[in-house]
């Protein structure tokens, strides 16, 4: 399982614009990241990306709400494990 830091490259505006906007907060984030990284470890049959930058992108998209990005990461994965010619670049092939 990933226990790598997270280093954030946010410039100061942009880490004022994602905790209004996104309700990202840096006390928290690594948290946020470990508690979901640790929700998707035990969802069973999943071997997901534990990777902090991975899991931040999903709770980016669902502002932070721990729930809603769970629920993303799951649909994410079974997107990729039932229509996996998308993800394989397949369908542009003419």
């Amino acid at each position: 399982m990933a226990t790598e830091r997270y280093a954030c490259t946010l410039t100061e505006s942009e880490v004022e614009m994602a905790a209004e906007q996104l309700r990202e907060d840096p006390a928290t984030r690594a948290i946020e990241i470990k508690t979901l990284r640790d929700r998707l470890g035990k969802y069973p049959g999943l071997h997901a990306r534990t990777d902090s930058s991975f899991l931040l992108r999903f709770l980016r998209a669902r502002k932070f709400d721990q729930e809603a990005a769970f629920h993303l990461v799951i649909n994410y994965y079974k997107a990729r494990r039932d229509e996996g010619e998308i993800f394989n670049g397949e369908w542009f092939q003419t």
